[in-house]
């Protein structure tokens, strides 16, 4: 059964990210003269047919969510219909006490997550393009932390910028009491795309850094995630490869997420696989059936040839893959 709605209430924000996936959704609308952003009305006709179908579960995702005008209405009709509601936010906003506290009055079980993008507030800056744009994030983390949220998860995009910098990312993880992390690679899209060679750094080049960082937040006892970093690239960490979990097990028992974004799309489909490639030596490798791929527009950049197999056992079925990848954190 499907169990999670992905919802892009609409593409307005108060940043300007370098890498922003959204660039190219943004000027299209513009150049038709269409609305950013879904009306309320639009939002609750989504959410009563999730309630039809049984949805237990929404994650509202921007643009930036909490700059709409109506956003405290929208997360209490989230709030009144779903069991679960995740909020994607740059978390600027929640500099406000008051506007932190009464979000988590709404909806007091409400689940975050924030990308921060440096522990440095110039490099910060630099890639989101908006001056104290880094110290409004960690002071919103902070008043949400302080006024009870329960679950914040603190996301960082790798790019050429900041992959250096993931275990001091880590400390500031533990040090504010975030519950989880997230690595992400970054996406080719949008600005991404554009700015591709001077954003996007090389696995090869990234892979020691990551697993320091994962090895540092496994001993803090911080539960770490990988989003877009292949197998052979977390040899030893293969447990937080999060497409994992996301994405291929849910695959493997006949379940598949989907999200809204103007239109229903199966995740594993459209925004999946669709996106991806894998090289061709990628045969050899034992995760090869399980493993989602890279970019696109990685392997058409750089070529394939630091991609290599995984030696072994096919991982070919969910018992194997179980086993391969051990009890995530």
């Amino acid at each position: 059964m499907i169990s999670r709605y992905d919802l892009q209430v609409g593409y307005s924000c108060n940043n300007n990210c370098v890498h922003c996936f959204n660039r190219d959704r943004v000027e299209s609308l513009n150049r038709g003269s269409c609305p950013l952003d879904k009306t309320f009305k639009e939002i609750s006709e989504i959410f009563a047919e999730g309630r039809r179908l049984g949805m237990e579960e929404i994650v509202l995702t921007g643009g930036e969510p909490t700059i709409r005008p109506d956003f405290f209405k929208l997360l209490e009709l989230a709030a009144f219909t779903f069991k679960k509601v995740r909020l994607q936010t740059n978390a600027r906003i929640f500099s406000s006490q008051d506007f932190a506290r009464k979000t988590l009055e709404i909806s007091p079980g409400l689940h975050f997550l924030i990308p921060f993008h440096h522990t440095n507030s110039g490099c910060f800056d630099s890639i989101t393009r908006v001056r104290g744009s880094h110290s409004q994030t960690l002071q919103g983390i902070k008043n949400l932390l302080t006024f009870g949220a329960k679950d914040v998860c603190l996301k960082r995009v790798l790019l050429k910028q900041n992959y250096a910098d993931s275990e001091n990312f880590v400390r500031l993880a533990k040090d504010l009491g975030a519950n989880r992390l997230d690595f992400t690679f970054v996406e080719g899209g949008g600005n991404a795309r554009i700015n591709w060679f001077k954003l996007a750094p090389r696995y090869f080049e990234i892979e020691s850094y990551i697993k320091r960082a994962l090895e540092l937040a496994n001993r803090l006892g911080i539960p770490v995630s990988c989003y877009d970093i292949p197998f052979c690239f977390l040899q030893g960490y293969e447990r937080h490869v999060s497409e994992t979990y996301n994405y291929v097990m849910p695959y493997l028992r006949h379940e598949f997420p989907k999200r809204i974004a103007g239109e229903k799309e199966d995740i594993i489909t459209a925004l999946v696989l669709a996106r991806r490639k894998k090289a061709e030596q990628c045969k050899g490798c034992r995760f090869f059936k399980v493993c989602v791929g890279v970019w696109k527009e990685y392997l058409d950049s750089y070529g394939a040839s630091e991609f290599k197999p995984v030696l072994g056992e096919p991982v070919d079925s969910l018992k194997r893959l179980n086993a391969a990848v051990g009890a995530f954190n």
